[in-house]
């Protein structure tokens, strides 16, 4: 079942994204760097019959300037353009969707953000949430009946 994340959940949640997303910029940045600098290309490659692979430092240290200043650019638009646009889930019946003005799913239920609800199977305690029902309602009163 779905329930709602408490605040420090929340917050975790966001933190480890960001987190990863930060993570991906810099494999990214260093990922292009080196294919930059080690690695010739295009019609200088063809042309020459050499291999692609540069290993005469002199040649490396030629391509460091416009390797370090690609991979940077690289990263940076990994760090702005990844994971824009977030995840929304259907409470009722699990459907998955980018997020967008829709809030209403076609089953009846309503669409929550991923960062604001997480998934539990049935058999595990509620632990800083509380269950979620399709009109957006915290089902207070069903944990209470069934406790009870």
């Amino acid at each position: 079942m779905w329930i709602e994340r408490s605040v420090e959940e929340r917050k975790a949640f966001v933190d480890s994204r960001r987190r990863n997303k930060v993570y991906l910029a810099i494999i990214a940045t260093i990922a292009v760097a080196i294919l930059l600098s080690f690695f010739r290309g295009g019609f200088e490659a063809a042309n020459s019959g050499k291999s692609y692979f540069v290993g005469d430092l002199p040649a490396i240290l030629v391509r460091l300037p416009a390797a370090a200043i690609g991979g940077v650019l690289v990263g940076v638009m990994v760090l702005f353009l990844y994971g824009r646009q977030s995840t929304m889930i259907c409470a009722s019946c699990g459907e998955a969707k980018v997020a967008d003005s829709t809030t209403t799913c076609v089953c009846g239920g309503h669409f929550y953000d991923i960062s604001q609800i997480k998934w539990i199977r049935d058999s595990e305690p509620l632990e800083g949430g509380e269950p979620i029902d399709s009109t957006r309602k915290p089902l207070s009163h069903a944990t209470k009946n069934k406790n009870a």
